[in-house]
């Protein structure tokens, strides 16, 4: 990355950076993407953009019918930011549309390794199916699982984000954050 950049490129950077996606802003200077990034980074630029007509058009379109990572790459967001759009446009949950979560992804939402799923949670219940080399749990497999097997998880360890919207899990997080917390007491005593 050069080390001064024109008067042009950083005008064209702080005009079009929080508005477009970083890569449209990369080809409009003749930069890298991740040069763009760091350098409106390093000047405090953000690209928190708005959600355009057309993104949620597209977003309302493929509901149902793509993965939030699908819909999440084509638009250039984060997964959070798209499942954050999903609840704040109303459109329902995930469960209502029956979506396949990988294994990897359960795995990182749970805050439990892969094996843990395989060996431990499907012994008590969790349904994993094959999509070619890929292991895939139901979203609402998962709910189901957890839902009615409290004492395999713990809440603490999960990405809250994910499943606050749900009651039960709030009523969990809580309970599993009052028990650490009373045995970090218990340490000290």
């Amino acid at each position: 990355m050069p080390k001064a950049l024109s008067k042009e490129k950083q005008e064209i950077i702080y005009k079009y950076y929080p508005v477009l996606k970083p890569q449209e802003v990369a080809d409009m200077v003749g930069m890298k993407k991740q040069n763009v990034v760091a350098w409106a980074y390093k000047h405090g630029i953000s690209n928190n953009r708005y959600w355009t007509k057309e993104e949620e058009e597209y977003l309302i379109s493929r509901y149902g019918r793509s993965t939030v990572r699908q819909v999440s790459k084509y638009l250039g967001r984060s997964y959070g930011s798209v499942l954050n759009k999903i609840n704040h446009m109303g459109l329902g949950r995930f469960v209502d549309n029956s979506i396949d979560l990988s294994q990897a992804e359960v795995s990182r939402l749970v805050g439990r390794d892969k094996e843990t799923l395989k060996n431990t949670w499907v012994k008590y219940g969790l349904k994993i199916s094959k999509k070619g080399r890929f292991s895939m749990i139901k979203e609402q497999d998962l709910l189901d699982f957890m839902k009615n097997n409290p004492e395999r998880w713990d809440a603490t360890q999960c990405e809250t984000w994910y499943f606050e919207r749900y009651d039960w899990f709030q009523k969990k997080h809580k309970e599993d954050f009052e028990r650490m917390c009373a045995k970090r007491w218990e340490k000290k005593v």
